[in-house]
C-alpha cells in the first residue's frame, strides 16, 4: 500500500490525539494477546502518544473492518520496542473516531 506524502505524520499525530483524548479501546483479541505478551495499557498508550512511528509499508486494507490497519512502532518507558497495530474506527452515537488496537507485540 502506498501512503501519501505526509500520511505518516498525519497518522500519528491522528493516534496520538485520540489516545490523549481517551479515544481508544482494546478489541477483546488485543486484550488477551497483550496480557499474554505481558504487555500493559501504559506500554501501549505510550508508544501511541509519545514514541511511535508510522511504518506505512505494513499498513493493509482489512475488509473484515473495513479500514486501513496502521502499523506503529516505539518504545515504552523502559526503552524495549513494540509495534502496535491499530486502526480508526466510527461509531454512532460516538460523533468522534477512536483508536481502536487489534494487536501489539514486542519487537
Amino acid at each position: 500500500m502506498n501512503s501519501l506524502p505526509g500520511e505518516e505524520e498525519d497518522v500519528v499525530a491522528k493516534a496520538r490525539r485520540l489516545t490523549q483524548q481517551g479515544l481508544y479501546q482494546e478489541e477483546g483479541h488485543a486484550y488477551h494477546q497483550t496480557r499474554e505478551r505481558n504487555l500493559t495499557q501504559h506500554d501501549i498508550r505510550y508508544v501511541l502518544t509519545k514514541t511511535g512511528k508510522h511504518i506505512p509499508e505494513k499498513d493493509e486494507y482489512c475488509e473484515e473492518r473495513e479500514a486501513v490497519k496502521h502499523v506503529i512502532e516505539g518504545t515504552n518507558v523502559d526503552g524495549e520496542r513494540l509495534r502496535v497495530v491499530i486502526y480508526f474506527k466510527k461509531e454512532e452515537p460516538v460523533p468522534e473516531e477512536f483508536v481502536c488496537v487489534i494487536t501489539a507485540f514486542w519487537r
